[in-house]
């Protein structure tokens, strides 16, 4: 059985000090900034406290950095938040609710967890739809969807693909399918991590067409016709889409 306490949170930044700081004192003070090493004294600079912060050695791309902080984390359980994290939006009841509380989200995170733990999953995470005109009331749960923004970890034996600089957690996703047939994905909550690509620092500075065609080629090598990546969502965006049935 899971303790509240088998938790940690841990959140990968890059060029983003300001807002690292921001998250200890809002919604995440109690979880670790990992940073690169070249850019530990401009966090702590921010008022960052070094108990709260620490570094990996220059690792070059977002999966390299997730498994170090998996194989770093103390804890049974590893939750990874995008450094844009805000809130989460909760969407059962007559409205939507704003979770910024950091109590609040330490219960949902436990909750979550203990949930995947019982499931007999490793990687759990949540849903997209930050505004009810998008969430579907009659799928409340996903077993099949990219886990990103806010990915659980339960364990030590999730790996991302460190080829991958910017489609990490899809492959990792798909990787988890195919080991343990499912992930946990609770669609009733989702994190608000901003507009995405619109947020200055993190990835931006990487995230290059070559590098995402270099992404998608590895991802369509490794799993076929299991991933859709070249396709448009409705907002006319790329698409991300897992194509497994369960």
């Amino acid at each position: 059985m899971l303790q509240a306490d088998d938790v940690s949170l841990w959140v990968p930044s890059r060029h983003r000090a300001s807002v690292a700081a921001g998250l200890l004192c809002g919604p995440l003070p109690s979880a670790t900034i990992v940073v690169a090493a070249s850019e530990y004294d401009a966090y702590l600079h921010q008022g960052i406290p070094s108990a709260h912060l620490t570094t990996h050695p220059d690792l070059y791309g977002l999966s390299r950095i997730r498994n170090w902080i998996l194989a770093h984390s103390p804890t049974r359980v590893t939750v990874q938040f995008d450094d844009d994290f805000r809130s989460f939006h909760g969407m059962t009841g007559r409205r939507r609710r704003v979770i910024k509380d950091p109590e609040s989200i330490l219960a949902l995170l436990y909750t979550t967890a203990v949930v995947a733990y019982d499931a007999g999953v490793q990687m759990f995470g949540f849903g997209g739809a930050l505004y009810p005109l998008y969430y579907k009331p009659y799928h409340p749960f996903s077993v099949t969807a990219v886990v990103d923004q806010v990915i659980g970890v339960i364990g030590k034996d999730v790996i991302w693909d460190d080829r991958l600089v910017m489609k990490g957690d899809t492959d990792a996703t798909l990787r988890e399918l195919l080991l343990r047939r499912i992930v946990w994905v609770d669609e009733r909550l989702a994190p608000d991590c901003g507009e995405m690509f619109q947020n200055k620092g993190g990835l931006q500075d990487i995230r290059t067409h070559k590098a995402r065609e270099a992404d998608i080629r590895i991802l369509e090598e490794k799993w076929g016709n299991a991933v859709d990546m070249r396709g448009k969502n409705k907002s006319g965006s790329s698409s991300n889409k897992i194509i497994v049935k369960r």
